[in-house]
């Protein structure tokens, strides 16, 4: 008798190849986010949400220059800062020089200051590095963030689709916390 024939009459055959897709390397996620992509997007926003506050400025009236009313020395500070490092797109100094607004690019709002140009208004300003790591760290879940020092109030937002939107004031009060 041949060992290799089948004893019931049927032929022995491979079993079939696994259905399915191919698995390359079953730890492989094609979804992974890299962080740099998570940092653009985040910078980007901000970007968008400071052009659009800019713009909302903007179309207010400016004050006539000339203008005899006493701004302190903080809007001396502001005007050092917009002529130093400006004026660009998204910048604007409005309210009798007190006011300096940045409107800075997001990922869908491509027009706008640049960060360059944010860093510089705000070593201008003499800005602290607590209030620059809380403005570069702040995500659009945070909302709306405000902080002081030396006269100057800053209020910011920041969303990755409309960017950062930062509005520096003179304290009315002058105080200089």
């Amino acid at each position: 008798m041949n060992e290799d024939a089948p004893v019931d009459g049927r032929v022995a055959t491979a079993p079939p190849p696994p259905q399915g897709p191919p698995h390359d390397d079953p730890t492989r996620d094609d979804r992974r986010y890299r962080p740099g992509t998570v940092v653009a997007a985040t910078l980007g926003g901000m970007v968008v949400g400071a052009s659009v506050v800019a713009l909302a400025l903007s179309l207010g009236d400016p004050a006539p220059a000339g203008d005899a009313t006493d701004t302190g020395p903080g809007a001396a500070a502001f005007e050092a800062a917009f002529d130093g490092c400006g004026p660009s797109d998204g910048m604007e100094l409005v309210d009798d020089g007190t006011t300096l607004a940045l409107d800075v690019q997001g990922d869908d709002d491509l027009t706008g200051a640049s960060y360059t140009t944010v860093d510089c208004v705000l070593s201008a300003l003499k800005t602290p590095a607590r209030v620059t790591e809380l403005m570069y760290s702040t995500r659009a879940l945070d909302g709306r963030q405000t902080d002081s020092w030396d006269g100057i109030t800053a209020s910011w937002g920041y969303h990755p689709d409309t960017g950062l939107d930062l509005l520096l004031t003179v304290d009315p009060t002058g105080d200089q916390t």
